[in-house]
């Protein structure tokens, strides 16, 4: 939804990164560093949203 897509731009702009898909394939090979544990497992299931 557009609450998610906002905030996935947020978390895109903290961490610099250039992509949707370059933060995916982060998450997906685990070298995102997540600044609290809570925040790693809110993003464990970003693989399966579809860009």
């Amino acid at each position: 939804n557009d609450q998610t897509m906002s905030h996935f731009q947020s978390i895109l702009r903290k961490r610099k990164t250039e992509s949707f898909k370059g933060f995916l394939v982060k998450v997906k090979s685990g070298k995102l560093q997540a600044g609290s544990t809570r925040e790693k497992k809110r993003y464990q299931n970003v693989k399966f949203m579809k860009f």
